[in-house]
């Protein structure tokens, strides 16, 4: 912390990736600008209109799979749903050492056919298209996150997202208007909300508009244009023209 200090005494501009680091800044007389770091391009934000169109059909998380991610959570949520007659299926992408957990647990509660580990899936069209598919995303994390990308990846691919209130996500998921927020480590909770979105149309088509709507303004090509104008306003002559 010290060497940040110092850097920021002597910084002539401060540049965060999140609303939530930007909190965390050390003082300094520099302007301060957030820019979202957000690789989400123009061209992969997606308009759809079937989301929870028939009930809540599919869930779905990517994550890496350590017990900090909360991923039990969900699979004990899903549990809750089916056995109140709720036919919803779990696709799981991510890898990592609590995986086995999962699968017994997702085995111990009777969820073999309700419940898919899909392993890793790079970023590309085959992650893009899980998104798509699905009812909801869901992050359940259990301690502190950044910006997490799922999240922003699930607003450009028109899915409504539920997370827990964690870390740099309660910076950015505005409850109830982009996103459902919900305690961590709270599988009930988790179901409520699932259920909340199955049963309430109106809810759904606010979070995925109001999620297009924020993640248009974190683009790839967003963030270049903000940080240009960030470096020509606080830092004249350093681009050289034309950039």
């Amino acid at each position: 912390r010290r060497a940040e200090r110092k850097m920021a005494e002597s910084a002539r501009l401060l540049i965060s990736v999140s609303p939530y680091l930007f909190q965390t800044f050390p003082p300094s007389g520099a302007p301060k600008v957030v820019v979202s770091h957000s690789m989400i391009r123009e061209l992969d934000i997606y308009i759809r209109h079937d989301a929870c169109a028939e009930g809540v059909r599919l869930v779905f998380s990517a994550a890496r799979l350590i017990e900090s991610k909360g991923i039990q959570y969900l699979v004990r949520a899903v549990a809750r749903l089916v056995k109140q007659s709720n036919p919803v299926i779990l696709k799981i992408a991510g890898t990592g050492d609590y995986l086995p957990a999962l699968q017994k647990l997702a085995v111990d509660l009777g969820l073999q056919s309700n419940v898919e580990f899909l392993g890793g899936i790079p970023p590309g069209e085959r992650l893009w298209e899980w998104y798509r598919r699905a009812d909801v995303v869901v992050v359940p994390s259990l301690t502190g996150e950044g910006t997490p990308r799922v999240i922003l990846e699930a607003w450009a691919a028109g899915a409504p997202v539920i997370a827990t209130r964690v870390g740099g996500i309660t910076s950015l998921v505005n409850d109830g208007e982009d996103g459902l927020l919900v305690p961590p480590g709270d599988d009930g909770a988790l179901a409520e909300a699932i259920v909340r979105l199955r049963d309430h149309r109106d809810v759904v088509q606010r979070l995925v508009a109001n999620g297009h709507r924020r993640v248009n303004a974190m683009t790839y090509e967003g963030r270049l244009i903000l940080l240009r104008e960030a470096f020509q306003r606080h830092l004249p002559g350093l681009l050289p023209n034309g950039h």
